[in-house]
């Protein structure tokens, strides 16, 4: 996976639910063919052999009309290579889902202050001079940074780490913040370790 493309689902975080939809549409239409073979293979006998086919009838095109034996074999061959066609795109639709959910699962195993980052930069579509007024760094800073962040991301999405591996590593750093956040964990005065992750990122 280029990283090019780790932004594109970046600036298109509800994509998901885009290509939910189109997995449904084709599954109708998926289980309709199954369903009906033999009237999608009538339609297409019927309309091979008449000039006018009927309404809701398949559309192929044909030079010439061919004995029914023929027509059949043909009828099956085009419904089964219809079946094949929209069975790709199911899959094809089923990897683009899997990749949006590898890219979010990365996306919050960052800690907090790259989680902002990479929001305010490609899911609200805000220019680096927002971010460099809202994070006090320079342009060339706060560029670097951002390549930085979309490298790793890049970079971990094409290693061997597992989904699930990554859902854990989500709920044990979301824990580790929970446990940080509860006043008796930590002496007056003393750092806590998201605060001090923080400083040592915005002294980059």
């Amino acid at each position: 996976m280029q990283k090019e493309e780790i932004i594109y689902y970046l600036k298109h975080p509800d994509e998901d639910k885009v290509i939910w939809k189109d997995i449904h549409k084709l599954e109708d239409k998926i289980q309709e063919i199954q369903s009906q073979r033999e009237h999608y293979r009538d339609e297409f006998i019927y309309s091979t052999q008449v000039k006018t086919a009927p309404p809701d009838a398949i559309k192929v095109k044909s030079s010439k009309k061919s004995d029914v034996g023929d027509v059949s074999q043909r009828a099956t061959e085009f419904i089964n290579n219809y079946e094949k066609e929209l069975l790709a795109k199911f899959s094809n639709l089923m990897e683009q889902l899997e990749i949006h959910k590898r890219i979010f699962l990365i996306k919050n195993t960052l800690i907090p202050y790259h989680q902002s980052i990479i929001k305010m930069r490609y899911e609200e579509d805000l220019p680096l001079k927002v971010l460099e007024k809202e994070f006090a760094k320079d342009h060339k800073t706060m560029h670097r940074k951002v390549k930085q962040i979309v490298e790793n991301i890049t970079k971990t999405f094409n290693s061997e780490i597992s989904n699930e591996q990554l859902a854990l590593q989500r709920s044990t750093s979301e824990l580790e913040e929970m446990e940080f956040k509860k006043p008796n964990n930590f002496i007056p005065g003393q750092m806590k370790i998201n605060d001090y992750i923080r400083k040592e990122e915005e002294n980059d």
